[in-house]
């Protein structure tokens, strides 16, 4: 009689040490602590959809040609940077509306690039725009190679302005400058 009194006695301690020690480990658990802050955190975020239906909310048969065309305009200037800094030197390249030569030249100076992260693209001195000219000044963080650093180039922070200029229908990257 004694034992299976005993027997129970200590499956009751251990099922209550247990059911303690579960709770207190879901309090101190950090992985616990980071899943819940990250859902709390991810509530707050607009959703999906939301952003979707706000984008196609906008009525873009009033917009002017000439907004639309802002629109591409910078989207070249963008495409331009991160084919940079995705290393696809050609493809920035076919962008440009440079000859033979100068694309070479081009080639062998972003090659001096090692790594380079777009910080930000925005157009400025909007008031010297014209229907077939447009400036925008890019923020670039960069890693370079020694070489780079001699064409230009510095590692860490970088500012370039690049001229598009408009060649039939088609933007294109003109000037590629570190200074205005």
């Amino acid at each position: 009689m004694r034992a299976p009194f005993f027997i129970s006695m200590i499956m009751l301690c251990l099922i209550s040490m247990s059911a303690c020690t579960t709770e207190t480990e879901e309090k101190t658990d950090p992985t616990a602590q980071v899943t819940e802050a990250v859902e709390q955190a991810a509530d707050t975020l607009p959703k999906a959809e939301d952003i979707v239906n706000e984008t196609s909310s906008v009525d873009w048969t009033k917009m002017s040609l000439g907004e639309i065309e802002s629109a591409s305009e910078i989207l070249t200037a963008v495409e331009f940077c991160t084919y940079l800094a995705d290393s696809e030197f050609d493809a920035a390249l076919e962008l440009m509306d440079a000859d033979a030569t100068t694309k070479q030249a081009w080639k062998t100076n972003f090659s001096t690039l090692e790594k380079l992260k777009i910080e930000s693209v925005g157009p400025v001195r909007i008031a010297e725009w014209t229907d077939s000219r447009q400036i925008f000044k890019v923020h670039l963080t960069a890693t370079v190679s020694p070489e780079g650093e001699e064409l230009g180039w510095m590692n860490g922070e970088n500012e370039r302005w690049i001229s598009l200029q408009k060649n039939g229908d088609r933007w294109q990257v003109h000037e590629f400058a570190y200074n205005p």
